[in-house]
């Protein structure tokens, strides 16, 4: 694959930091380890043992503060949101993109395209995340859509979002990534699935998706020369992920498994089956990943039972 650039080595540094709460890299033109690095080298410090990184992090202010503004709900909603506990504010209505009726039921409607509904959801984040970057997001749509925001509010951006997600035996509805919830690293499984390039993703978190992926790849996707496989240790399960920590590493550690794999021109066939605060985080190491396209599910059997492509993000 050759070596990394410059510019990809500081985005795996801001990734693995920001999993430990430190920053990570708000925007394209700086990255604050620069001048650090060049100080450690110039005293000849090339090893730091845990008491003295933590040192260093705490003299330098890298720990990301427990305590923020508050959040600004922000929603996207492709069906009927549900019901959420009295104490969770929803989102105000100017605050809200609303794509109901680009949908009829959980599936894009004849006359509509995905392609469209990518650039509204990428315009409104883009207006949003210039308001302020401490969202609480509401998402109420397909797991492309949760990717794509995910994408669109990356690490880079210097969003701070907090995630409502509904359902999955989440008690507390409210997920971020500091909410200190780990949980055990997932199983990650690499299947030869042709001659191909490109590689199909596949995260069986609440269900085992791999089943109806291999089908779909065998007759749909001649180009997949591998699966990588992404399990929980104790099986999929709507309760497997624990909380919005967990959630990112996972996310994290399926885009490091990709990126460590994929060659150079292959692309990603995303295959989900996993809360939308995953999707959204695994969104957010697009930059790992590389070309993707996203796969929905025809869950209620609307249209064939299977997978269909949504779009290339």
């Amino acid at each position: 694959k050759g070596a990394k650039s410059l510019d990809a080595l500081r985005d795996d540094v801001a990734l693995h930091f920001r999993l430990v709460s430190l920053k990570g890299r708000d925007a394209d033109s700086t990255f604050i380890y620069d001048e650090a690095a060049r100080t450690l080298v110039s005293k000849k410090i090339n090893c730091l043992d845990r008491a003295s990184f933590r040192k260093l992090c705490e003299e330098e202010g890298w720990f990301i503060p427990l305590s923020v503004g508050a959040k600004r709900g922000v929603a996207i909603y492709t069906y009927e949101p549900r019901a959420l506990p009295a104490d969770i504010a929803l989102a105000a209505p100017e605050h809200t993109l609303d794509l109901q009726d680009h949908f009829e039921g959980r599936l894009l409607r004849g006359d509509r395209s995905w392609n469209d509904v990518r650039d509204q959801v990428r315009t409104f984040l883009s207006f949003e995340l210039a308001q302020g970057p401490e969202i609480r997001l509401f998402l109420e749509a397909p797991a492309s859509i949760a990717f794509l925001a995910g994408k669109n509010l990356s690490l880079k951006s210097g969003a701070a979002v907090e995630l409502v997600q509904a359902g999955y035996g989440n008690s507390r509805q409210v997920w971020d990534t500091h909410d200190h919830r780990p949980g055990p690293d997932p199983i990650v499984t690499e299947i030869a699935a042709g001659k191909g390039d490109d590689i199909a993703l596949v995260l069986s978190l609440a269900r085992n998706a791999l089943p109806k992926v291999e089908q779909y790849v065998a007759r749909a996707l001649p180009s997949v020369g591998k699966i990588l496989h992404v399990t929980p240790v104790e099986g999929p399960a709507l309760s497997a992920i624990r909380g919005g920590e967990h959630a990112l590493r996972i996310a994290f550690l399926a885009a490091e498994a990709v990126s460590n794999t994929i060659a150079v021109k292959g692309k990603v066939h995303i295959f989900l089956s996993a809360p939308n605060a995953l999707s959204f985080y695994l969104g957010q190491q697009a930059q790992l990943l590389g070309t993707c396209v996203l796969y929905e599910f025809d869950l209620l059997r609307e249209i064939e039972g299977s997978y269909y492509p949504s779009f290339e993000a």
